[in-house]
């Protein structure tokens, strides 16, 4: 089954997200250093005060899943809340949908209409395994609800500091925890993230993510492209294109919790 949906668990298996904590200021720059940028803290904090994703958002998006044994284009339906709220559904280019997924309060749900089953487990990439063997090396998957919609993981540390630096027309801020660099974020001259990097406990740079081509839709700024690299590689690994994005507003929590057809039973993962 997994040859089928590898792009699709591709996409979901290699991000992580972060608990929310908080932030102590830090400066390694001057005041002012940056014409627009008065410090790292107030960076952060134009960026993650927006307000924007109160809302749901739904969109249609085209991916492209580079892999060594080749590459894997599809089109999904998504819907998604932060912080881990997420619903998928396959646009094949002729039939139904082949392949529905939802995560939502650490749950996972795989329906396979092709195979006439139902898979119910933890949202962790040991049950991932299951369906493609590449995601047990891939770090939890709720963190993907974040970087869709063209934010930073959320941000835990015991201690948190801030660093940050003119990158030529960027700014950057390096974002750490006892001395160990945690996240990174480029922010362009209109204060919009453009570029994260996230780094695992030994340092090494577990993806970066790239988002280009911001829309102001109602009260949301959404990016119609995010690109993913994993590793120290700066080739994207995974394109998303948004044919359509936008809020979902007051959106139904219940679309987020898949339910098994009449007469499938659920096989569990967790057993």
């Amino acid at each position: 089954m997994w040859k089928r949906s590898v792009s699709i668990f591709l996409v979901l298996s290699l991000f992580l997200i972060l608990p929310a904590c908080t932030i102590k200021k830090t400066l390694n720059i001057d005041e002012g250093s940056r014409e627009g940028f008065s410090s790292p803290l107030a960076v952060l904090g134009e960026i993650d005060s927006t307000g924007y994703f109160c809302d749901g958002v739904k969109a249609i998006a085209r991916i492209e899943v580079n892999t060594p044994e080749g590459r894997y284009p599809l089109k999904v339906a998504l819907a998604l809340k932060r912080p881990s709220s997420l619903r998928l559904e396959s646009i094949p280019l002729i039939g139904p949908a082949d392949l529905f997924l939802t995560v939502h309060e650490n749950v996972l749900k795989v329906f396979v209409p092709n195979e006439g089953k139902f898979y119910i487990g933890k949202a962790t990439t040991r049950n991932l395994a299951h369906f493609l063997p590449i995601a047990a090396t891939g770090p939890d998957i709720e963190g993907m609800t974040s970087i869709l919609i063209g934010a930073h993981p959320e941000i835990r540390g015991k201690t948190i500091t801030l660093d940050g630096s003119a990158d030529g027309i960027l700014y950057r801020v390096d974002i750490l925890s006892e001395n160990r660099k945690i996240q990174s974020l480029w922010v362009d001259p209109e204060k919009r993230l453009v570029r994260v990097d996230l780094f695992a406990d030994d340092n090494s740079r577990l993806y970066s993510a790239r988002f280009m081509g911001w829309d102001c839709i109602e009260n949301m700024t959404l990016p119609e492209n995010v690109t993913i690299a994993y590793g120290d590689n700066d080739k994207p690994d995974i394109i998303i294109h948004y044919v359509d994005i936008g809020p979902a507003k007051a959106i139904d929590a219940t679309i987020f919790d898949l339910k098994p057809p009449p007469g499938i039973i659920p096989i569990f993962l967790d057993q």
